[in-house]
């Protein structure tokens, strides 16, 4: 583990200790929540390349399919054609259905990550860190970084990397979690507790659990993003935002389906007449100012 002693993104050291109890500190400067001390680069690289990470990944392939071609027809709207870069493209999945209608190429720092994406859908996947990678003169009309910031150590390295590889109309797509949406589950949680119910797991103050490496959680979150804090940091950054959205990240099967299909939408309709989402995940794409 590592402690920090600067918010990852806005690099203040402003930092507060938001929740003892699950190591979540809060940067007072551009409020980003994140964990404090967090696993190290190669401890992450490791967790996400042991044997069966994927498995549910590959048991729910059908609703996963679903998932991705949701996201596809989002972006084909910004860019219908073109090269297409995906940072952090797990075992492929995107990147096959990607494949009708853009050139694609992608990246990835898990070793079964890359081993299932060519094995499973016959694709070779540039396997490090973006920030790592010798692309040579070539750009991109669109990058793609779904459910992966969250995940890196150093976001600024990340993010100035893929707007270099962007062609001069190009557009870079985002999507993260919601740490709104997750302080709403927080309150939640709270209550259910209050009503004596154990059907909920205790969580920290944020609705956040501590990062741990024992295998009990399925995925490692370092940052936690809302759309205010994303949206400012990017425009920092001379970024244009072109289209902010909540991101349909539900993998669905039977009846969940509809239900999760619903939820969605009627959060959409929440977005538009709000401005605020209260969605688990967020979607922003951006351009050169």
């Amino acid at each position: 583990m590592e402690s920090l002693t600067q918010c990852p993104l806005c690099l203040s050291p402003a930092l507060v200790v938001a929740d003892a109890t699950t190591n979540i500190c809060r940067c007072r400067d551009c409020r980003l929540v994140f964990a404090n001390p967090r696993p190290t680069r190669d401890e992450i690289v490791r967790y996400y390349s042991r044997e069966g990470k994927y498995d549910t990944w590959l048991a729910d392939r059908n609703g996963r399919d679903r998932m991705w071609h949701r996201r596809l027809r989002m972006i084909r709207h910004l860019k219908s054609s073109g090269e297409l870069l995906d940072v952090g493209t797990g075992i492929g999945q995107f990147l096959a259905l990607a494949s009708a209608h853009y050139q694609v190429t992608g990246t990835e720092v898990s070793e079964s990550a890359c081993a299932l994406a060519h094995d499973e859908y016959g694709l070779d996947i540039m396997k490090g860190p973006i920030e790592h990678l010798d692309f040579g003169t070539r750009r991109f009309d669109l990058i793609t970084i779904t459910h992966v910031l969250e995940h890196v150590h150093d976001p600024n390295t990340v993010i100035d990397h893929c707007v270099r590889l962007l062609k001069p109309d190009g557009v870079l797509v985002i999507a993260v979690p919601n740490e709104l949406h997750a302080y709403l589950r927080r309150m939640l949680n709270s209550v259910l507790v209050r009503l004596g119910s154990r059907t909920v797991p205790r969580l920290g103050a944020y609705g956040l659990p501590k990062v741990t490496l024992d295998g009990t959680l399925p995925e490692i979150h370092l940052l936690h993003f809302s759309a205010a804090t994303m949206r400012r940091w990017l425009e920092g950054k001379g970024l244009g935002v072109v289209r902010e959205d909540l991101d349909p990240c539900f993998v669905d099967a039977g009846w969940s389906r509809w239900v999760h299909r619903g939820y969605y939408h009627f959060m959409r309709g929440v977005h538009r007449v709000t401005g605020r989402n209260f969605h688990d995940a967020l979607y922003i794409a951006v351009t050169r100012a």
